[in-house]
């Protein structure tokens, strides 16, 4: 039983453990969902895109025809120029489409591990030079596995692509009976719906994969339960040691109330739940003052003393209740108590010349 709770790992990871390993770069997380969810990014901007982008390129290529057709000895050369002017027109036009690409492929990444940076992943580690290690890496069975899904994954593309070209096959046959302009756009359109087909099967896997790539991080992060203790013991403290700690403390306070509890005059309890110690001296006090209080445990000690030492005991729950929170051990009680107080003392006093009379 000892050597299973030692080894074998069975308990889900703690916050803890959850926390150094994000801390690590250790993070469940699956490329092929953010590499699908950019391709579904880039055939959407695309769509949006192309126009305003065929639009300036349009522009300059016409305006470079134009004037490619006039006498170069009349108006000289100037390369350079027009080269520095196209790079221009091609940045231009391509840096919406780029800009927004970093943008998308940083949400799909964020998206699945949140905002993550920590640069332990960059650290050199020796064990990664070992070339024994690495061969058996190279054939263990989850590389074999991830080999198998990798064919997979191509085989179904490639067979979701020869769907795709099968039910338009009619349609790329009559292209060349349309106009140029006219057969570039359906060709490109035929594109963008083959790529959006690609990206919903793309993302499905990707999606799967998310999902193994989660279980198979909670499977390689489980704790043994020595490991729960050993984590509890770390952060919260050993148990053993608090419950010396509370018995120490338990028994500091009883020395103490068996001190003071029994110079008091009276003690005004809930009953069961609140115990208040009072003395009231006048010669010495301006106002009674408290020698002990306590909830629970400590108000029933408070309560077994006072009996054992003929103190005694007035229920009065509505200043008990009231008293407690304010009141301090070793200070007067508040003014707004003295008149309750001072009927309870006065009780008590009663009591004690009827007994002695």
């Amino acid at each position: 039983m000892a050597e299973q709770d030692l080894g074998e790992k069975t308990e889900p990871a703690s916050p803890r453990r959850r926390r150094e390993a994000r801390e690590d770069g250790s993070i469940a997380r699956s490329m092929d969902l953010t590499a699908a969810l950019c391709l579904f990014g880039a055939v959407m901007l695309l769509l949006w895109l192309t126009p305003l982008m065929m639009r300036d390129l349009t522009i300059y290529l016409r305006e470079v025809l134009e004037e490619s057709s006039t006498d170069v000895g009349t108006h000289g050369y100037a390369g350079g120029d027009e080269l520095q002017r196209g790079l221009k027109i091609l940045v231009a036009a391509a840096g919406p489409f780029v800009g927004l690409m970093f943008i998308v492929g940083y949400l799909a990444a964020v998206w699945q591990v949140g905002w993550l940076f920590t640069a332990k992943p960059l650290r050199p580690r020796f064990s990664k030079l070992d070339p024994i290690a690495g061969f058996k890496k190279f054939f263990s069975a989850q590389a074999a596995g991830r080999a198998g899904m990798s064919f997979g994954k191509v085989l179904l593309i490639l067979a979701v692509s020869v769907a795709f070209i099968a039910r338009r096959w009619t349609d790329v046959l009559v292209l060349p009976r349309f106009e140029f302009a006219q057969a570039a756009a359906k060709s490109g359109w035929y594109l963008i719906e083959l790529l959006l087909w690609l990206a919903a099967v793309l993302i499905i896997l990707g999606i799967l994969d998310y999902a193994f790539q989660k279980w198979q991080w909670e499977r390689q992060n489980r704790m043994s339960k020595h490991e729960v203790k050993e984590e509890m013991r770390m952060t919260m403290g050993d148990p053993m040691v608090k419950q010396r700690q509370r018995s120490f403390a338990r028994k500091i306070l009883s020395q103490r109330l068996n001190q003071t509890v029994p110079k008091a005059d009276v003690v005004v309890t809930n009953p069961e739940h609140i115990s208040i110690a009072l003395k009231w001296d006048p010669q010495t006090m301006n106002a009674p003052k408290v020698l002990a209080k306590g909830t629970d445990y400590v108000a029933l000690r408070i309560r077994q003393i006072a009996i054992a030492n003929r103190v005694p005991i007035v229920e009065r729950k509505p200043l008990a209740r009231a008293m407690y929170p304010v009141v301090q051990v070793g200070q007067e009680i508040p003014s707004n108590f003295f008149q309750a107080v001072a009927e309870v003392l006065a009780y008590v006093y009663r009591l004690n010349r009827k007994k002695a009379g």
